[in-house]
């Protein structure tokens, strides 16, 4: 991931930081982002986990 793209969502996470519904939401996307292949592979899976943690979210209530 490039740095302008860490930024960027760095920048989204301050957003929703707090908030817990729009976190959650913001999750649930990132997750469907990596599913639109058809696939959520492993460092997919990853970068989910460490968005839940990022955003204090529990990762197994997205299924992770």
């Amino acid at each position: 991931m490039s740095n302008r793209t860490t930024g960027a969502w760095r920048q989204v996470f301050r957003r929703v930081s707090g908030k817990p519904a729009e976190a959650q939401a913001v999750v649930q996307i990132g997750i469907m982002i990596g599913n639109a292949d058809g696939s959520f592979d492993q460092a997919e899976v990853a970068a989910a986990r460490e968005a839940c943690q990022a955003l204090r979210l529990d990762p197994s209530q997205f299924g992770l």
